[in-house]
């Protein structure tokens, strides 16, 4: 059950329609200050430069061992919109970890993120010590 505006939700449509809406309302952009508008709207209209003239390692393609390094230290967290789980990752076929290599590498170079990248689940986790079924926390 969760609380909003003195009503009580009960469904779990219902309960998810009710967070989406406070979450909403509560990262509008009316509720950030005039200096920070006008900081954001600056920024969003500069493309991201991935290149560089500094040599340092992390300014190059990432290698087969990084990778492999990477998804060998990843944690057993949910998955994603995708579905995928890390352990799923760390057990590709050889072909198929080349293939997720050449992926990464392509959009570092391209600086081009797949679109469906930029959707994310959002799990609301309640504040301590305030009550779980109000919206606002």
């Amino acid at each position: 059950m969760l609380v909003s505006n003195g009503v009580s939700v009960n469904t779990i449509p219902d309960i998810a329609n009710t967070l989406a809406e406070t979450f909403t309302k509560m990262s509008t952009y009316d509720n950030y200050t005039p200096a920070f508008q006008v900081l954001k709207r600056r920024e969003e209209r500069v493309k991201l430069n991935f290149s560089s003239s500094n040599e340092e390692g992390y300014n190059s393609p990432l290698t087969l061992r990084e990778l492999r390094a990477a998804l060998h230290r990843s944690g057993n967290t949910a998955a994603g919109p995708d579905g995928l789980h890390y352990i799923m990752l760390r057990h590709l076929s050889e072909s198929s970890i080349l293939s997720l290599l050449t992926l990464f590498n392509r959009i570092w170079e391209t600086q081009v993120f797949p679109t469906q990248w930029c959707h994310a689940h959002v799990l609301p986790f309640p504040k301590p010590g305030k009550d779980p079924t109000s919206a606002n926390n």
